[in-house]
């Protein structure tokens, strides 16, 4: 048993219990990524998810990040951190940072608790202005701009967005097309210009 175990026998707690009352949103998938638990504070922000698949809940821009991440926990074994655009109970698209972690049985992962903390736009966690909402350009793009506009390589960008090489260049790809220019430095150039970063 884990110390974890060992000190709740001991405490005689009820971690369950706690685990309701905990003011974060919380969620608990099974190895397909459909919800098979959720917290009162999960039930309130998204409403009632219990059998449904957690991708539902994804904004279409993080979709395929969200696939990587279950992924990544599932094969991996290991826990995850990362920010994705999940919907709440009226249908909007809410900035989360999500840590989750893999629950194992024995050697094989069977599911994923997640905690997902609703970010404030206005944190700086997402560039909200009148100017990047004009632009055309989504919040994702909009984040791998901004590292662009960092130096940040290709590899860089995927790391610190927890998203593959291949997709990072789709995003680029797809920045270069909105901002009508044909090289990255071209892209910074011109989002500057335009009070994008």
């Amino acid at each position: 048993m884990s110390s974890l175990g060992v000190e709740l026998d001991a405490l005689g707690g009820d971690l369950p219990a706690a685990l309701e009352e905990l003011p974060v949103p919380a969620v608990l998938l099974d190895a397909d990524g459909v919800v098979r638990w959720q917290n009162r504070a999960s039930r309130e922000l998204r409403g009632d998810a219990a059998g449904s698949p957690f991708a539902r809940f994804v904004g279409p821009d993080d979709l395929e990040r969200y696939q990587e991440a279950l992924t990544h926990i599932l094969c991996r074994g290991q826990p995850a951190e990362f920010t994705l655009d999940v919907r709440d109970a009226a249908g909007r698209l809410v900035p989360t940072q999500v840590s989750s972690s893999p629950i194992k049985d024995g050697g094989s992962v069977v599911g994923i608790f997640g905690l997902g903390r609703p970010l404030e736009k206005s944190s700086g966690a997402r560039r909200v202005s009148s100017e990047v909402a004009a632009s055309g350009l989504t919040e994702r793009q909009q984040e791998v701009l901004e590292l662009l506009a960092e130096g940040r390589s290709t590899q860089e960008i995927a790391a610190a967005l927890s998203l593959s090489p291949t997709t990072v260049r789709n995003y680029v790809a797809r920045i270069l097309a909105t901002l009508d220019v044909h090289t990255r430095l071209q892209a910074v150039v011109v989002a500057r210009r335009r009070g994008l970063v």
